[in-house]
């Protein structure tokens, strides 16, 4: 089954991101690419960015910074500034799975033949399908090899199997107008798998998997409030969770304090938002198997 391997949180700077992320939940470095162009044609000049890649041990989380934010390639939001750009998602039929995505009513961004297929879901969010393995640290040095691109290669952990024990993204969630329109997309083009669906406080959301991550599909009972536009108003890709031991949580929230990080969520809350640092994209922090219990 195609999975969800990547996300990308859009910065303003790299340095103080990708150390929080390093020194409260572990994450590696893989990679850092700079790419002196890039967009969805074959030529062509623009978007010219840094891509700083991170790993959970199982998940790329890259940090993205553009050289001319004038330049910057469509995202997955309508604000400007730092936010999560997109999610990629890795398949090991390109071809079927572009075909798949066009079937079920996504938007082809990318021109053919191109290796990384953007292309926008059904209610706008923005993603990418690519080739098994692109995003693991051998993948992404063979394809700035590839494109004789620059890249500083970082002694961090591979992309493999989740252990279960050092915190991990387990969650992605994903803010739309229709859920049930959103909901038939992933299932049809990916074959994620749905397995609970569930109204909680001020909205309502449909969980899908790809065996591995909990893809969230969530819509905001009033869509001005302060949560709804948290992540930019309409549609967008809301937050992301990591997984910690239920038993330091307590601790995770310390730490990210100490990092001068804004928290969202209410006092008391088993989930704790925040806003990662320089007023970039939303996560949170739940007890490890929180997202994938099936009764609320």
């Amino acid at each position: 089954m195609p999975r969800i391997a990547h996300i990308a949180f859009k910065v303003s700077e790299i340095k103080p991101v990708s150390a929080f992320f390093e020194q409260v939940f572990g994450f590696e470095r893989t990679v850092t690419v700079i790419h002196p162009r890039s967009n969805f044609k074959k030529s062509g000049s623009g978007g010219g960015h840094v891509s700083h890649h991170l790993s959970d041990g199982f998940t790329d989380l890259t940090l993205v910074r553009y050289d001319d934010e004038s330049a910057v390639e469509p995202g997955s939001s309508n604000q400007t500034g730092p936010y999560i750009h997109h999610f990629g998602i890795e398949s090991e039929d390109l071809p079927g799975a572009v075909q798949r995505i066009a079937g079920a009513g996504g938007q082809i961004l990318s021109e053919a033949g191109l290796p990384t297929v953007k292309f926008r879901a059904p209610g706008g969010t923005m993603s990418e399908v690519v080739a098994s393995n692109w995003f693991s640290r051998d993948g992404l040095i063979a394809s700035a090899v590839r494109r004789q691109r620059v890249y500083e290669e970082a002694p961090g952990a591979a992309v493999g199997p989740a252990d279960g024990v050092r915190p991990r993204i387990s969650h992605l969630a994903i803010k739309v107008d229709d859920v049930a329109a959103a909901v038939k997309f992933y299932e049809s083009a990916f074959g994620f798998n749905k397995f609970s669906s569930y109204a909680e406080r001020d909205h309502r959301s449909t969980h899908l998997t790809d065996g591995a991550l909990d893809l969230a599909i969530i819509r905001f009972d009033d869509q001005t409030t302060a949560a709804a536009k948290a992540a930019g108003s309409g549609p967008c890709i809301h937050h992301i969770g990591i997984d910690v031991a239920a038993d330091e949580i307590d601790v995770y929230r310390e730490k990210i304090r100490a990092h001068g990080c804004e928290f969202i969520s209410d006092p008391g809350a088993t989930t704790v938002k925040f806003r990662a640092p320089g007023g970039g994209g939303l996560a949170e922090i739940a007890p490890f198997g929180w997202h994938f219990r099936t009764k609320h």
